[in-house]
Order: structure tokens, then sequence, then C-alpha cells
């Protein structure tokens, strides 16, 4: 018997369970999908649902919201990973305790998660608002307010996920070359200039993929906006994965949600291949 006969019944199941959904909502993308309206059928029109898609504002609305949300949440959590994670490469008592303590967000399920904070936001009985009346500050509505309630679902986001950063740093000053951290200290160099100059450098690599798997992680989320606010107040905080469920299972035209789900695809594919591209290969090139 071939070595390829074992391996063909995996290799139909794959096939069955990932091209043909996939093609099927290519198909789907250039047909006419509209349920509330049966009569009309599903009649090819092309690239039309893409065209329609682009030439909509809300969809570059929410382009812009999923650029400002991955942005700036990965970022802040890669600062506070990387600060935080210097500090549990220190000894100091209870180090092993807080370590374990601080992964608990990235166990919890999103669902908890949005749960939680929307009554920790609540504007009549959140212990935020709580917090800010012992201060003297009035109560405000964070998540129903548009100036604060998409960065009020980025504080979740970063609470919940600067725990990986953090594993993926420590992972990283773990790997780190002891020679050239005494050397440094040996020259006299300070702190400071020793993880500019010396640890930076070689944590990058580890940075790059902390970051880009984050990214793309960040990229979909759904769940989060989904509990907390629903894309709202309006469409503050409706990301393109939130537009995409929108338009398919709120208006049911599935046509046109799925062309705005292949879109997302090509625009995350896009970014994040030339920024992968960009950090993680052109040292190659350059030596």
């Amino acid at each position: 018997m071939e070595p390829f006969t074992f391996v063909l019944p995996s290799v139909v199941y794959l096939a069955a369970i990932t091209f043909v959904p996939f093609v099927y909502a290519i198909v789907i993308s250039l047909r006419q999908f509209d349920l509330l309206n049966p009569m009309a059928g599903h009649p090819f029109v092309g690239l039309e649902n893409y065209a329609e898609a682009l030439g909509s504002g809300r969809f570059w609305s929410s382009t812009f919201t999923t650029l400002i949300y991955v942005t700036t949440a990965v970022g802040l959590e890669t600062v506070l990973g990387l600060a935080i994670a210097i500090l549990f490469s220190q000894e100091f008592p209870g180090r092993r305790v807080a370590r374990a303590m601080v992964l608990i967000p990235m166990m919890t399920t999103p669902v908890v998660i949005g749960l939680t904070w929307r009554m920790i936001y609540d504007p009549d009985a959140g212990i935020l608002n709580y917090a800010a009346s012992l201060l003297g500050l009035g109560s405000h509505a964070w998540l129903a307010d548009p100036a604060t309630s998409l960065l009020a679902v980025v504080a979740v986001d970063v609470w919940q996920w600067t725990p990986f950063m953090i594993l993926m740093m420590l992972a990283g000053l773990e790997s780190l070359s002891p020679d050239h951290l005494e050397a440094a200290s040996i020259d006299g160099a300070s702190p400071w200039q020793t993880f500019w100059a010396v640890m930076l450098p070689q944590l990058a690599p580890t940075l790059a993929v902390a970051v880009t798997i984050r990214a793309l992680d960040a990229f979909k989320t759904f769940d989060l906006i989904f509990i907390m606010t629903n894309g709202g107040p309006g469409t503050v905080t409706e990301n393109l994965s939130m537009y995409a469920y929108k338009v398919g299972f709120v208006y049911f035209r599935f046509g046109d949600g799925t062309a705005v789900a292949f879109l997302f695809t090509i625009l995350v594919s896009v970014l994040l291949g030339v920024a992968v591209n960009r950090v993680l290969f052109s040292g190659g090139r350059n030596a």
C-alpha cells in the first residue's frame, strides 16, 4: 500500500472542511443574497458587492475603528508586557505567585470578561464610578459616551491580553546571553543603557513575533465588543468584524456581508504581510 493512502482520509477531510466553505463563501460574495428580498433570487452580480462595500462610508469608518483599536491595544500591551516581564525577571518575595496570578485574565472567557466589565463601567452601580465619587468626581457613562466608549473597550482588551505579552517577553528575557549583560556591567553602562543597547536588540525577534500574534487576534476581535457595546453608541466601536456580522446576520444581506469579510481578510493579510516581511526578514537580507 502506498504511503499516500494512509494520509488520504486526512487530506480529504481537511479539504472538505476548509476549501469547500471557502469556495462557497466566494460564490455567495459574487451573488445578490438578500434574505429580506427572497423574490429576487440569487443572481450573479460579479464584483458589485465588493464595489458597494468599498463605496460605503460605514466600511471605511469600521476600518478606521479597527486600526485605532489594534494599534492602541497592541501598543499598550507591548509596553506594559515588557515592563512587567522585566519586573518579574527580578528576584522578589512572592514572585512565583505573582506570575501565576497575572495569567488569570488571559484564561477567562471573553463573555465573562465583557459582562464583568459592563458592571464595573455601569454609571449607576459600577465600582469605577463609585471610586470616582470618593475622589469628588461625577458619574460617567463610560460605554454610552462616544468620547470614551472605544477607549473603555480597549482598556479591557489590554487588561485581558497583557499577560500574553508578559509570557512572551519573559521567554525572551530568559534566552538573553548573560555574557552581553555582564560585559555591559563591566563597561559601566547604566540600567537604561543596558536595556536600550543590549537587551532590546536581542529581544527584537521575540517582540516581532509577539506583536504579530496579538495583532492577528486583535484584528478579529468580535466577542468583547459584541458583549460590551454591540458596536455602539452609534457605530463608534463598530470594527470590521462587527460590521460584517451586522450586514450578514442583522440586515440578512449575506452577499454583501461575505464581501466585507473577504475585504477584511485581504486588508489584514496585506498589513501583516508587509509588517512581518519588514520586521522578521529585513535582518536576513541586510546580513
